[in-house]
């Protein structure tokens, strides 16, 4: 019932601790922000395990459009 307040609280520890915390609307734009990153630091071929986030955002496929390997 607080999720708002919890993503908060944990967004501003870990940003405190050097981490970067990106927030997407949906599944467009936390594609974008993935690919962003990836593309910033030069990647072509990645691994990744299963997870239902990208399972359901597509983003193997969103990926692989773009040039990236997915394994």
């Amino acid at each position: 019932t607080h999720l708002d307040k919890y993503l908060d609280e944990f967004s501003k520890h870990a940003e405190s601790n050097g981490v970067i915390v990106h927030w997407a609307a949906d599944a467009d734009e936390f594609n974008k922000i993935t690919y962003t990153i990836l593309k910033d630091h030069g990647v072509k071929k990645m691994v990744k395990s299963k997870s239902m986030l990208t399972e359901e955002c597509k983003l193997n496929p969103y990926l692989t459009s773009k040039g990236i390997d997915v394994i």
